[in-house]
């Protein structure tokens, strides 16, 4: 009876013990307020990266069409986008995952920390790898048409964004360049004129002006090149001149002056060292003994020579004293103008030497076809360097804009350049995309935990009310973000935008035409927020950590902004009449769609 008493003890506390344990298994499916913090904490931190990696986006998009500097900062994009997937992931699956892990349970803690770690990896790839296909999608699928648009587009967008050139459709008297809209749309301009008909042809009598102008501001004002780089380096050509090279060649000539006494001496002791014989009588036994005993004396005649050539004798005798002499004046040659020079420049010819001419070209990185002559005048320098320079640039590009569209094809001469062409077009949609979507996304993230951390979860009522708030901050950050992107600005409101965006609607139906307006709404209310916190929180993050840049992780670091343009630049634009692009857009427009 007492075995059985006792018994019936221990199964109820047992009992009692496993309820215990799975209550609070129960309890584990929500998270504690402490994790809650944390990951408002971290939701938050990686929030103010994300608006403010927003706002480096526009600036960089917004100011240039180079592949390379636009990719470098979509791939920082990527990376940004992968760690957004991670709190994502971590809010959804990880961390439910690990409240469910008994406390008790060997390495708990390296597992966790693990598996948080791994997630965060396989998330970064698999949001670099998603955009990268999309892109490859983009750009493969696109046809030859597409292509060749979107080459002309990018000198289009590029020649608008540095001043070169107007829109028409466009008053850029009223709308800022550099306001977040027009930047947002000068981005967007390549993926949203695609659609344009006969677009060659409203962009043809520009072309050369556009090439010119682009040329122009790569190379900088022609005063400013004469000052900068032509003087310079002529003066530090010079100054090798008559450091380096006077002293060197005098001793090369000096060391190579002898060789015709030396030539004649030496073939008197050869011709002396025969006695009785000469080189015809001497038995031809001994000829072999006679050269080798000439190479043990440092005449190094060929194995072949013949003891009656004597030009050959003077041959070796010079090849002898030009290899003491010729390596030491070569090493200096080289070392003070990276190629070799004759020994008897002048200073009127020194210039002119071939060597010399490449040296001074590599210091200017420019095309050795271009003549360099020293002492021009700044009007000179202009005329015969500056202009040729420009003229050979646009040579060079002209016929990628002027190529037919059988060029863009896959076996095309232009084919990679219409596929890289294609990606300036859409790598800013892309990153814009996903940036914003992350920026809202994350918004609600980090309020929805303020709010569970304030509420908590203790309590079915407590639980309700969460949801209920969680819905509630769903709908305001929708709201705010729906009315931010419906509101239209003086880029949304103009001429030129309403018939591309009219042209894109038909062509690639009307969503793509909303997000690309919605984007540029969006924008003139995030930007200014976004780079605030970028410039002010975050010491101006530039997300350019590429240690082969020049821009700097941070634009503290820097001494003036890598994007901005030269007031003698801007000046020189607006003396000269900018060509108008997209000319008489509106009108076909119109016409092809009478009821727009």
């Amino acid at each position: 009876m007492t075995e059985t008493v006792m018994d019936a003890s221990a199964k109820l506390r047992f009992g009692l013990k496993k309820l215990k344990v799975s209550k609070g298994a129960k309890n584990a499916t929500y998270p504690s307020r402490r994790e809650v913090i944390a990951m408002m904490a971290i939701t938050g931190i990686y929030l103010m990266f994300e608006v403010a990696f927003a706002a480096r986006l526009l600036d960089v998009v917004g100011s240039t069409t180079d592949l390379d500097t636009i990719e470098q900062i979509e791939r920082a994009g990527r990376i940004i986008s992968g760690i957004a997937l991670t709190l994502v992931v971590w809010t959804a699956a990880v961390l439910p995952w690990q409240r469910r892990i008994p406390l008790d349970a060997p390495f708990r803690r390296t597992k966790s920390l693990a598996t948080l770690a791994l997630s965060a990896a396989a998330c970064c790839i698999v949001s670099f790898v998603v955009q990268e296909t999309i892109l490859d999608r983009i750009s493969q699928g696109s046809s030859p048409a597409q292509r060749q648009a979107a080459s002309t587009l990018t000198l289009v967008s590029a020649s608008v964004q540095n001043e070169r050139a107007v829109l028409d459709g466009i008053d850029f008297e009223a709308v800022d360049r550099g306001s977040p809209e027009a930047k947002t749309f000068l981005a967007l301009l390549p993926a949203l004129a695609l659609s344009v008909d006969r677009l060659e042809e409203r962009t043809a009598d520009a072309i050369d002006q556009l090439l010119e102008r682009q040329a122009q501001r790569a190379l900088g004002p022609p005063g400013e090149m004469f000052t900068e780089a032509y003087y310079p380096t002529m003066n530090a050509l010079k100054a090798a001149y008559n450091d380096a090279y006077l002293d060197a060649a005098a001793r090369h000539r000096e060391a190579i002056a002898w060789i015709p006494d030396e030539q004649r001496r030496l073939y008197r002791e050869y011709r002396n060292g025969l006695g009785r014989w000469t080189p015809t009588t001497l038995p031809r036994s001994r000829h072999d003994r006679v050269r080798s005993k000439l190479r043990a004396e440092g005449v190094p005649v060929p194995y072949n020579w013949r003891l009656t050539d004597k030009q050959g004798f003077f041959d070796a005798v010079e090849r002898e004293i030009r290899q003491r002499a010729d390596p030491p004046y070569n090493q200096a040659m080289q070392q003070a103008f990276g190629h070799a020079l004759p020994d008897d420049l002048r200073p009127s010819t020194f210039f002119a030497a071939a060597g010399v001419q490449a040296r001074w070209h590599e210091e200017l990185g420019m095309p050795a076809s271009i003549a360099l002559a020293p002492d021009l005048s700044p009007e000179s320098f202009k005329t015969q360097v500056y202009d040729a320079w420009v003229r050979q640039i646009v040579a060079e590009r002209k016929p990628l804009y002027l190529a037919g569209v059988e060029q863009f094809k896959e076996d095309g001469a232009h084919y990679a350049d219409g596929i890289e062409a294609i990606r300036v077009a859409y790598v800013p949609l892309v990153a814009f995309g996903f940036s914003i979507l992350g920026a809202l996304v994350h918004s609600f993230k980090t309020l929805n935990f303020a709010a569970q951390a304030t509420v908590g979860s203790g309590t079915a009522r407590r639980r309700w009310s969460g949801k209920v708030l969680k819905a509630l901050l769903a709908a305001i950050v929708i709201y705010t973000g729906v009315g931010m992107a419906r509101e239209e600005n003086p880029v949304t409101q103009s001429v030129l935008f309403r018939d591309l965006e009219a042209t894109t609607t038909e062509v690639a139906g009307p969503i793509y035409a909303a997000i690309i307006r919605s984007i540029i709404q969006l924008q003139a209310h995030l930007y200014p927020a976004a780079e605030a916190i970028r410039r002010h929180l975050l010491l101006g993050i530039t997300y350019d950590f590429d240690p082969e840049t020049e821009t700097p992780a941070f634009e503290t670091l820097a001494s003036t902004d890598d994007l901005s343009t030269s007031s003698s630049l801007k000046d020189e634009a607006q003396g000269r009449m900018m060509p108008a692009l997209l000319h008489g857009l509106a009108e076909d427009v119109r016409t092809d769609n009478p009821g727009q």
